[in-house]
Order: structure tokens, then C-alpha cells, then sequence
């Protein structure tokens, strides 16, 4: 389990959004990730892009692999500093082990 709250100065501003791990929940955490990036001057198109893609990757890897069984949650941690933006992504599963099948639901 990922705690911030230890983590974050006065200086930093977090947001922690926690989604079901399913597919069609990704789009949240690139939405806030927009949103957050906007409180920057900065953040190019180009950049929020890459940083979008990078977080639907970690997002959907959790979805695909975490829990065999379905269910779960996914956790998106974004802390703001003044001079950058660190998103964490993180699960309870099981993950995976090398050559198994991934779920595909």
C-alpha cells in the first residue's frame, strides 16, 4: 500500500484517485492528470501526451495483469512540486509470472 501522506512537504500538492481495474477507467486518470498538469506552466502538448501515454500503460498493465480473477484496484498518486509532476501507479495484485496468459476482459 502506497501512503503519501509521510511523503509530501508543504511544498507539493497531492491527489490520490483510486479506481476499479477495469479498461474503461483509465480515461479518469488521464482526465485528472490534464486537469493537474494545467496548475504548471510548462506542460507542452507534446509532454502531456507522453505523460498520458505513460500512465494509460502503467494503468492498463494493472489492469491486464494484477488480479487473474478481476476486481482490484488501481491507485494514481500525483504529487505537484514546484519544479516537476511524479505519478505512481499501484496495485494489490498478484501480478504475473513470465509466459502466462494475461486477462483479457
Amino acid at each position: 500500500m502506497l501512503s503519501t501522506r509521510s511523503k509530501v512537504s508543504t511544498s507539493t500538492h497531492a491527489v490520490k484517485l483510486t479506481i476499479p481495474a477495469r479498461p474503461e477507467y483509465i480515461t479518469l486518470g488521464r482526465l485528472a492528470l490534464t486537469g493537474i498538469s494545467r496548475l504548471r506552466d510548462g506542460f507542452s502538448a507534446e509532454l502531456l501526451g507522453d505523460l498520458k501515454l505513460a500512465l494509460t500503460e502503467a494503468c492498463t498493465n494493472s489492469v491486464r495483469h494484477a488480479y487473474a480473477e478481476g476486481g482490484g484496484t488501481v491507485e494514481i498518486v500525483y504529487q505537484l512540486y514546484p519544479d516537476r509532476l511524479e505519478v505512481v501507479v499501484v496495485d494489490q495484485g498478484e501480478g504475473f509470472a513470465p509466459g502466462a496468459t494475461a486477462r483479457t476482459s
